[in-house]
């Protein structure tokens, strides 16, 4: 469910981003960052898609597989990352004031991708025509050039293996939230944002959300946090949204089962 910035210009219906949710201020989540890269558009020409990742280190990222599939067939294999802050400003009379995110570095480089193996077969023999499941839209992406973050930047870890089956089991005994960057949906300049979930379960290998909160295009690839003693450590990431007649609903695809089985990954225990 990324955006396609050609459908932007040939004027799309506009539309909240995550929503209800507040602008996410802690800078312990700066590892969500705003990712870049080409994808065809409706004419199969190539067009700037974006999407949401989450830096697990310098040179790795978590984000959806759909983000990235025509990208792990495009001959350059290159993506870009921004790094970004909120902004904000003093007045006359001392008060400082946030005037919104921004970003704040643009990263360009070459990348590797790793999926699901059960994934990677269907790709090999079906090539970009492969439809995604929800228990497999997750992707992790090796940055060839190292991100040029300070010594004191806060990367994501990933839900220890203990946590995760407790939290599988019973998600609404957690404290969840989703934390996404949309500066295409998203009406204010408050575009990192972040919201609760209140209405979650797991099935298989992801989790269905029917909460007051939801996703909306553009928060592909969003990380979805799991809370514990003011940690945030990431469970799964956004696929989107399903839906039937009757209903509609939030699915985000779990990461544990793709980082455990990928030895570079720190926090994984």
């Amino acid at each position: 469910m990324f955006v396609l910035l050609l459908a932007i210009l040939l004027g799309s219906k506009a539309s909240l981003a995550l929503s209800p949710s507040v602008a996410e201020l802690s800078d312990n989540l700066d590892s969500v960052v705003q990712i870049r890269n080409y994808a065809p558009d409706h004419t199969g020409n190539d067009a700037p898609a974006f999407c949401v990742g989450t830096l697990l280190s310098p040179k790795t990222l978590i984000t959806a597989a759909h983000c990235v599939k025509d990208l792990y067939f495009h001959p350059e294999m290159t993506m870009q990352i921004d790094l970004g802050h909120y902004r904000y400003v003093n007045r006359p009379n001392g008060e400082r004031v946030r005037v919104g995110y921004a970003t704040s570095k643009s990263i360009q480089t070459t990348v590797n991708i790793r999926f699901l193996p059960e994934l990677t077969r269907k790709l090999a023999s079906r090539g970009k025509r492969t439809k995604l499941t929800p228990n497999d839209d997750v992707a992790v992406v090796y940055l060839n050039q190292a991100l040029p973050v300070s010594d004191d930047f806060i990367f994501a870890s990933v839900l220890p293996t203990t946590l995760h089956a407790a939290f599988i089991k019973t998600p609404l005994n957690y404290i969840v939230k989703v934390t996404t960057i949309n500066f295409i949906e998203e009406s204010s300049t408050d575009v990192k944002r972040s919201a609760s979930l209140n209405n979650l379960k797991a099935t298989g290998q992801h989790l269905v959300s029917r909460s007051v909160s939801r996703v909306a295009p553009g928060d592909s690839g969003a990380p979805l946090f799991v809370m514990r003693n003011n940690q945030a450590y990431l469970a799964a990431v956004v696929k989107g949204r399903g839906e039937t007649i009757f209903s509609n609903w939030d699915v985000y695809t779990l990461v544990h089962k793709l980082v455990c089985s990928e030895e570079r990954l720190p926090g994984c225990y």
